[in-house]
């Protein structure tokens, strides 16, 4: 299953002229998964889609490509962190993990898809205070 997860059929390079997306899934009892993915150029192009019909999610979602996988078991320490930090641990993990891939120029948005509220709120915050705990 890893070999095919990681085989080239599966995994593309990151575009940095097409959007970039990350979902986040995370819980106390089986630690957190990121998933890095994007459409790739030449399927923009062959279905004409655009960069605001991904953003607001209007396309077959079946045309998404992986650029990259992690997980992780959270440590006895972590279980004890409220729901939120888990989410911004994954973050924080991811963008270590493969440094530059999140910090990639803002010339193609880059969206972040996680189901909890705190994160959200983070994340579409304009006050630093919201950021810093």
């Amino acid at each position: 299953m890893k070999d095919a997860l990681s085989s080239e059929r599966f995994l593309i390079h990151d575009d940095l002229s097409v959007p970039l997306m990350m979902s986040i899934d995370a819980s106390y009892e089986y630690g957190f998964g990121v998933a890095v993915y994007q459409v790739p150029r030449s399927t923009m192009e062959e279905f004409e889609m655009t960069v605001e019909q991904i953003q607001k999610g209007d396309y077959d979602r079946r045309r998404d490509r992986v650029v990259m996988f992690l997980s992780k078991e959270l440590t006895t320490a972590e279980t004890t962190y409220w729901a939120y930090r888990i989410g911004n641990l994954s973050i924080g993990i991811c963008c270590e993990e493969k440094q530059g891939i999140l910090s990639r120029p803002m010339t193609t948005p880059q969206f972040i898809y996680t189901d909890h509220v705190a994160i959200r709120h983070i994340a579409h915050s304009n006050d630093s205070q919201d950021i810093i705990t």
